[in-house]
């Protein structure tokens, strides 16, 4: 059963990291240049390669999520438990630093909290199903 809800979990975390990139992670004063500050629209032609990682994080949490829902299998259980710890690891801090990046300047905005919840729910699937292993069946 913890398997099942650490799945459930964890899929609940990929919309809060999905907005996480929508929203902008840094409120500016001067918008003139009408530039944006979010993962998914930095405001410059190379700031799309920023929207690899979470995608990445999203493409590889799914199936791990899926893994730890459907599959009985205990190194199945436990290679998806791992993977979502260590993509919800990366997720927390990858926010934290566009949030806390901008926290000296009082500039925060809404992307990098929402992100930084959702890699803590992520962990926290990784966690769940990482219990299951040491479950009695």
């Amino acid at each position: 059963m913890p398997a099942i809800a650490g799945g459930i979990v964890a899929l609940l975390a990929l919309p809060f990291i999905l907005a996480g990139c929508f929203l902008p992670y840094v409120n500016w004063t001067d918008t003139s240049n009408g530039a944006t500050s979010s993962i998914f629209n930095a405001g410059y032609s190379g700031g799309f390669w920023f929207a690899v990682e979470p995608i990445a994080v999203i493409l590889c949490a799914l199936p791990a999520a899926i893994v730890l829902i459907a599959v009985k299998h205990r190194v199945a259980r436990a290679v998806a438990a791992g993977v979502l710890l260590a993509f919800g690891l990366q997720t927390i801090t990858m926010f934290a630093g566009y949030s806390l990046g901008e926290l000296s300047f009082g500039r925060i905005g809404p992307g990098g909290p929402v992100g930084t919840a959702g890699g803590a729910i992520l962990f926290t699937g990784g966690a769940l199903g990482l219990g299951s292993l040491f479950a009695r069946t």
